[in-house]
């Protein structure tokens, strides 16, 4: 069974909406069974493409597999099943939390955490005798919500979508959205100053930067969106293009 053939079989499957796992599984047993297969062709004085043809012969038409496969509704993926809220609407709402938890995370271990004499320092105290290395470390979350969550978040959920044969308007649809909402994040984390008695600010919010001017607003904004979705687009056509190298280099397409 030739490579082609097996693409061919997978892709059967994944167009009609089984999940990823599930074929991937069946495309090794189908392999499996055919080497085996040819073994005992081979066993049986046929050599190369004849003891293949042989074993193709005994495994049957793989159409049939998949009809048989398509017929069970438990093995359809969630991905096709609900490809809006899947693809489209989940990209968002993990966005929102992620933000959410890693801005409420910045506050948790600097206030528990033990720093220099390993004692943990209270609320009070630590605004007072704040460890150097949280400064830093503010400015990195920072950096990380407002320009790196969002591309990654892209990628994966284009990844997911590309994977499992989700149809194109509906990944590619969540990706553009994402880069929408994900690039109107504005970070506000400031620690409290107590030399210049400033009192500190956390705030997260998607929207415009109020108290900028509206050209820098629309150039910041732009920027970081086009950045996104560049990059989001540039993985995409990467791993499709790979997917295609793979099969015509004859590599394997299950591992």
């Amino acid at each position: 069974m030739d490579n082609f053939t097996l693409l061919a079989y997978k892709n059967r499957l994944l167009n009609a909406g089984i999940r990823y796992a599930v074929v991937q599984r069946n495309l090794r047993e189908l392999q499996d069974h055919h080497h085996d297969l040819q073994q005992q062709a081979v066993t049986t004085g046929l050599r190369g493409p004849e003891a293949s043809a042989a074993a193709s012969h005994q495994l049957g038409d793989p159409e049939h597999l998949v009809a048989a496969m398509i017929e069970r509704p438990e093995l359809r993926s969630k991905l096709h099943r609900f490809p809006i809220g899947t693809t489209v609407l989940l990209p968002l709402l993990a966005h929102f939390f992620i933000c959410a938890l890693l801005a409420i995370g910045i506050l948790v271990p600097a206030v528990f955490l033990p720093v220099m004499n390993n004692e943990s320092l209270s609320f009070k105290e630590l605004v007072n005798s704040h460890p150097p290395w949280f400064a830093i470390c503010i400015d990195l979350i920072k950096v990380l919500l407002m320009y790196i969550i969002t591309s990654i978040l892209g990628c994966i959920f284009a990844f997911i979508g590309i994977r499992s044969h989700v149809l194109r308007r509906f990944w590619l649809t969540g990706c553009v959205l994402l880069c929408l909402f994900g690039s109107s994040l504005h970070v506000q984390l400031a620690w409290p100053d107590p030399v210049t008695e400033y009192k500190g600010l956390v705030g997260v919010h998607y929207g415009v930067v109020f108290g900028q001017p509206p050209e820098q607003q629309m150039l910041t904004y732009t920027l970081r969106f086009t950045v996104n979705l560049l990059l989001c687009g540039c993985f995409a056509w990467h791993y499709r293009r790979k997917e295609q190298a793979a099969v015509i280099s004859g590599k394997p397409l299950c591992q």
